[in-house]
């Protein structure tokens, strides 16, 4: 079953966040073999998607991250949108790890 966290992201700001991808009984879970991957969606029906960059950061500690650059939040209108994170092994399997809401926040200074 994936983890849930919510996503806060200040439009027209830098967003960037790490999180530490752990096993059902609470060990880290090696991902040092695998990629990931993020969209975000305004609804779980949308044919339209915003990719979250994502990076493995540290392997062994299960350490996974996303982020989006200024001028990318600023191009996202203020709201509420559905995400999730997978994991893809050498055999190209997905693995869903996380999900949740990510909260975007309007901004004022351009």
């Amino acid at each position: 079953m994936a983890g849930y966290i919510e996503l806060n992201i200040d439009q027209g700001a830098s967003f960037n966040t790490t999180i530490t991808i752990a096993e059902s009984n609470g060990s880290i879970r090696n991902l040092s073999t695998f990629t990931a991957q993020s969209q975000m969606r305004k609804s779980y029906e949308s044919l339209t998607y915003i990719t979250l960059n994502t990076a493995i950061v540290n392997g062994s500690g299960g350490v996974i991250s996303l982020s989006l650059s200024a001028p990318e939040t600023s191009n996202i209108k203020a709201g509420r949108y559905v995400y999730d994170v997978l994991t893809v092994d050498s055999g190209g399997s997905k693995q869903r790890v996380l999900e949740g809401i990510a909260i975007v926040s309007p901004g004022v200074t351009r």
